[in-house]
């Protein structure tokens, strides 16, 4: 697989169209993307630069040489990362909101035991 291959691979592991794509490398339309696809052009260290601004979690070595994977962290998305640690602090805010509701309620019973 040539770079420009690969640089296509990941557009469509983020799941965008090629205007959104065009837009992240720096192209001014999304022809010109295109036509760096359809040439087999090496990548330029601009687009490499526009790709890793965009998600730090792509694999620069992969995209020059194919080996490894395509992400470094192979779930894709660097964003998923901060989704997860906002999901696990909602959970840990219900849990902790829970104790406080029993300890509340232990207190209530301890009053009206008095």
């Amino acid at each position: 697989m040539l770079e420009n291959e690969r640089i296509e691979k990941i557009r469509e592991a983020l799941n965008l169209n090629k205007k959104s794509f065009a837009e992240v490398l720096g192209y001014s339309t999304p022809q010109s993307y295109t036509n760096y696809i359809n040439r087999n052009r090496s990548v330029s260290i601009k687009m490499l630069r526009a790709l890793t601004a965009y998600n730090d979690e792509i694999n620069i070595h992969w995209i020059l040489t194919g080996k490894g994977e395509m992400f470094i962290n192979p779930d894709g998305n660097s964003r998923n990362s901060s989704t997860d640690n906002i999901e696990l602090l909602k959970k840990e805010i219900q849990h902790l909101n829970e104790k406080l509701k029993d300890k509340e309620e232990i207190i209530r019973l301890m009053k009206n035991q008095s």
